[in-house]
């Protein structure tokens, strides 16, 4: 028991350090080899702690893990020896603050001094169990914290509740075993192993609502890109329907100069204008009706056009010049993409009167989108206005409009007014 209890305790420090290593440093080694390099950190502290004559020289035995914390920090990860040194500096604080605090926990709820605290093994045992609690948990929430930010994110208040409970209510049950065992006046090395399960469980709790985040993350950002291939392909579809056209087109145009010619040799002036204008209708039909000077903005708007006249939505244009537009290409897939195939799922409701109006306006540093459409009159009661079958794929669509508008400091509005619906955010 004593010698498992050592090494519960010693692994739980190093998975400390080892989190707020990632949290300012970049490992070196992948998965396999970091489990392997963080293994034998572990044998080497429980050898280390538990050698002897470091255990009867205490200011010595605080050295030497030192040493050991910052070379196995150079080993393992790349960083600055400042960063090195300011992480060690760190690590020891947090541990022994928090074994100050688990002791004066112990000693406030059994009212004896620090000393008698330290001479019952049993006591002193759940301090520790307290403290190495506190201590896993505030780097493990610093970890956290570091890793959202490097994406970009923050880590949401519901986080920090679900991530806080598990060790809360860890510490109560540490006292609340303590406090039932003085009030019966028996100690028994069953609550010690039961505290030391709680402990571990605490840790892989936590560990197992990470993973579950990251792969719910991975899950949202493979919806965001196929997203982005599909608005691509039907882009690059459309492009390349217009190019078979503008062939087409190429290829008959010396045909249709000399039936022209012929018709008006012929001296048949009418029948020589309704060809021409049957000429003109498919020309148009046949051109690209974007022109903002942006590719990818024409892209995805020439697309969108060509599958509003498909669904029978009359669809009008109002941007300037968007040749400088200061949008990521995929941003630019997303947002307009999502924001018109609401507009247009909401349009196809109505039996008449199907419009979408697209603006987006680029003024000195702002950038101004609105997509407003005919809809329903209460086609916001559900709250997003959508009523897709399947609204997994539309509740990310809009969540994905909103992560991409977070890149840029932006929101989005959505709003509605009498058989109007307006998507509208500004860009900075």
């Amino acid at each position: 028991m004593e010698y498992g209890y050592s090494a519960l305790l010693i692994g739980v420090e190093d998975i400390s350090l080892l989190l707020l290593c990632k949290s300012f440093f970049k490992q070196k080694f992948s998965n396999h080899g970091f489990w392997l390099y963080a293994c034998l950190f572990w044998i080497f502290g429980c050898f280390l702690s538990n050698t002897p004559f470091l255990m009867n020289h205490l200011i010595l035995k605080i050295t030497m893990l030192a040493i050991q914390f910052f070379v196995v920090i150079r080993i393992g990860f790349y960083g600055k020896l400042v960063t090195t040194f300011f992480t060690v500096v760190l690590y020891f604080s947090l541990s022994y603050g928090t074994e100050a605090i688990g002791i004066l926990m112990i000693t406030a709820l059994t009212k004896n001094s620090q000393t008698r605290l330290l001479q019952d093994p049993l006591s002193f045992s759940l301090a520790a169990l307290i403290a190495k609690t506190m201590l896993f948990t505030i780097c493990f929430l610093i970890w956290k914290i570091t890793q959202k930010r490097k994406i970009g994110d923050h880590l949401s208040s519901f986080n920090w509740l679900l991530f806080s409970a598990f060790p809360f209510f860890t510490i109560l049950t540490f006292l609340v075993l303590m406090q039932n065992a003085i009030y019966e006046n028996h100690f028994s090395s069953l609550m010690l192993f039961d505290a030391m399960g709680l402990l571990t469980a605490n840790i892989v709790m936590m560990f197992l609502m990470h993973q579950i985040e990251v792969e719910n993350r991975v899950k949202e950002e493979n919806v965001i890109l196929q997203q982005q291939i599909t608005a691509q392909m039907n882009s690059a579809n459309a492009l390349m329907e217009a190019y078979d056209v503008q062939r087409s087109m190429t290829h008959d145009f010396k045909r249709h100069l000399h039936a022209l010619q012929s018709l008006l040799q012929a001296e048949s002036s009418v029948p020589a204008k309704k060809y021409l204008n049957t000429l003109l209708k498919q020309d148009e039909e046949g051109l690209s009706v974007v022109h903002s000077n942006n590719p990818m903005m024409d892209a995805v708007l020439n697309q969108k056009y060509a599958a509003a006249q498909k669904r029978n939505i009359t669809m009008n244009f109002y941007f300037n010049d968007l040749s400088h537009l200061k949008i990521a290409n995929e941003d630019i897939v997303v947002v307009i993409s999502n924001a018109i195939d609401n507009a247009f799922e909401a349009c196809e409701k109505l039996v008449e009167n199907r419009k979408v109006e697209v603006k987006i306006i680029q003024e000195e540093c702002q950038i101004f989108i609105s997509i407003r459409n005919t809809a329903m009159p209460d086609a916001l009661a559900g709250g997003n206005g959508s009523t897709k079958r399947n609204s997994f794929l539309h509740g990310y669509g809009l969540k994905n409009i909103a992560n991409v508008l977070k890149k840029y400091n932006a929101e989005y509005a959505l709003t509605q007014e009498k058989e109007w619906v307006q998507f509208s955010t500004v860009l900075f």
